[in-house]
């Protein structure tokens, strides 16, 4: 997910998630023949009512940490994310970092025995409670009170570097310019998603007339200077 939001999705490959997927396999395997090695849970036969103790072998450990890079690799993604998107976007993508590290910290707590309970379940809540937020709170339908701002993110087409991007088109009738991207997800072409792209001049002429009005233009940090962010604010 993070690597799709971050821009990143042709990563997503066959290749890659048949990499992921090696070490799930391998843990249900060390998991049903655990009885043999006791690599991943410690057992006492003495036991009434199951074998398995609260000590966890080393390769339980070695899966634990495999978990937590995986999450932390995400979590970074979506902190270059943060740093280089434009306004509208780093409010969720902090609220989805947030969501993520939640029960990664939740079940550190509790792995190392630092809680005496496991606050991994609530810290889900949480984190559920804080994408769904992040989805669909931040939504523009929501901007309905009368001193309601808007924001939101273009490329600028004038710039060199946007036009370098794939499958920038340049529309000369229209003046303008636009970004047709399209996804391939297991052997099947997704449908195309074609991208209007306007200059901040653009903008306000677009919004004459309307209950818009263009309150603030912000050009992106170093590097991403062919990107800015519009902030629409209500007549």
């Amino acid at each position: 997910m993070a690597l799709e939001y971050s821009d990143r999705g042709e990563f997503v490959d066959r290749q890659l998630l048949a990499a992921l997927a090696v070490e799930p396999v391998l843990v249900n395997v060390v998991v049903w023949t655990n009885d043999v090695h006791e690599l991943f849970w410690k057992l006492d036969w003495s036991r009434a009512q199951t074998p398995i103790t609260d000590t966890h072998g080393v390769l339980f450990f070695v899966h634990v940490a495999y978990m937590y890079v995986l999450v932390m690799t995400g979590v970074l993604v979506m902190s270059d994310v943060i740093a280089r998107r434009e306004r509208l976007f780093r409010v969720q993508s902090v609220a989805l970092g947030f969501a993520a590290v939640v029960p990664l910290v939740a079940n550190v707590l509790f792995v190392t025995e630092t809680v005496g309970f496991d606050p991994t379940p609530p810290a889900f809540l949480v984190s559920g409670v804080t994408f769904y937020w992040a989805v669909v709170g931040t939504d523009l339908a929501y901007v309905t009170t009368p001193d309601a701002t808007a924001l939101f993110g273009c490329y600028d087409p004038r710039h060199e570097a946007t036009r370098d991007l794939i499958g920038f088109r340049a529309d000369p009738a229209n003046r303008g310019a636009a970004r047709i991207v399209q996804y391939e997800y297991d052997d099947e072409l997704g449908e195309p998603w074609l991208f209007r792209l306007f200059t901040p001049d653009e903008v306000r002429d677009a919004v004459v007339g309307t209950g818009w009005r263009v309150a603030d233009v912000e050009t992106g940090p170093e590097g991403w200077e062919h990107t800015y962010s519009v902030t629409l604010a209500k007549r």
